[in-house]
């Protein structure tokens, strides 16, 4: 089938049902990946992203975003999370 290669997971955001989808062949020979967003509220789109990379065996090991709520709350220790607010 021809979307055999997206993967796609479900991703709640303020009760609103979103879909993050990727393209597995874009990264054949990827390991590590750097994610950019603009702003983190709640870390579900985030969380939600680092799942779907993960389910492809690509680490993320950095975030950097513009800013950040500061109730977020990093799960992922592992990961470096930058802001410039």
């Amino acid at each position: 089938a021809p979307d055999d290669y997206l993967k796609s997971m479900n991703c709640n955001y303020i009760h609103r049902r979103k879909y993050l989808e990727l393209d597995e062949r874009r990264f054949d020979s990827i390991e590590q990946v750097l994610l950019v967003d603009d702003w983190i509220e709640s870390g579900k789109q985030i969380f939600t992203a680092i799942e779907l990379l993960d389910s492809i065996d690509i680490n993320v090991v950095e975030i950097s975003v513009i800013g950040i709520n500061k109730t977020f709350d990093n799960k992922f220790e592992n990961i470096k999370v930058n802001t410039v607010i």
